[in-house]
């Protein structure tokens, strides 16, 4: 999956988007960009304390979780980027990471989401996880489908969102085998390994926090 493609979303001139402002989770953790020359070890510690304070601000508050399931476009997937995709690939930073890459995905190429999913969804059935997407789901399904996931978590479910999201990137990386075998499309099929590897990822890091002690 293509990590910061997309089309413009930039609002027509003289138009803006309306944006409810965003309260942050806890006061005395800072967003600033991640120092690159910071100790691997800081850098961790400072992935795993912020989103965990995301998780734990949500779970707390419904409105915030609401307003913290677009945290990808206030702050800008670049920034999240930064901060929780580096420190392990199988870890809560990482995880969410891959969440918030999912939604930014399914809302920036909605049509594109729509037309991947039907073909998956011809070649095998769709989990549990993923119930209520038609089988030929318009973009605005797959946009919901994001936000939806996001909610989960951010409502009181990490492990839950992360079941959800590996089942949405299996069944996009059947669609994706389908059109690369259909139209030849090399670039397809290598997106395809990497919703695999996503998924693998999301069911591991799912596996592991239920596995946690309360």
């Amino acid at each position: 999956m293509e990590s910061d493609g997309g089309p413009d979303r930039t609002p027509p001139e003289g138009q803006q988007r309306p944006r409810r402002p965003l309260l942050y989770p806890t006061a005395g953790l800072g967003w600033a960009d991640p120092d690159p020359g910071a100790d691997p070890h800081q850098r961790r510690e400072r992935a795993y304390e912020t989103a965990a304070a995301v998780l734990q601000a949500g779970a707390a508050d419904p409105e915030l979780a609401d307003q913290l399931v677009r945290l990808d476009e206030t702050l800008g997937l670049e920034a999240l980027r930064e901060l929780w995709a580096e420190p392990e690939d199988d870890g809560l930073p990482a995880a969410l990471w891959t969440l918030y890459l999912l939604r930014a995905w399914l809302t920036r190429q909605a049509s594109e989401a729509a037309r991947i999913y039907a073909a998956g969804r011809t070649w095998v059935p769709v989990p549990d996880a993923v119930a209520g997407v038609p089988d030929r789901p318009a973009p605005e399904d797959l946009t919901a489908l994001g936000d939806s996931i996001l909610g989960t978590a951010l409502h009181g479910d990490p492990a839950g969102a992360m079941e959800r999201a590996a089942a949405v990137h299996r069944v996009l990386a059947c669609g994706r085998f389908a059109v690369s075998h259909s139209a030849g499309r090399e670039q397809e099929a290598r997106l395809a390994e990497g919703n695999l590897r996503a998924a693998a990822r999301l069911e591991q890091a799912a596996g592991a926090w239920r596995g946690a002690p309360d």
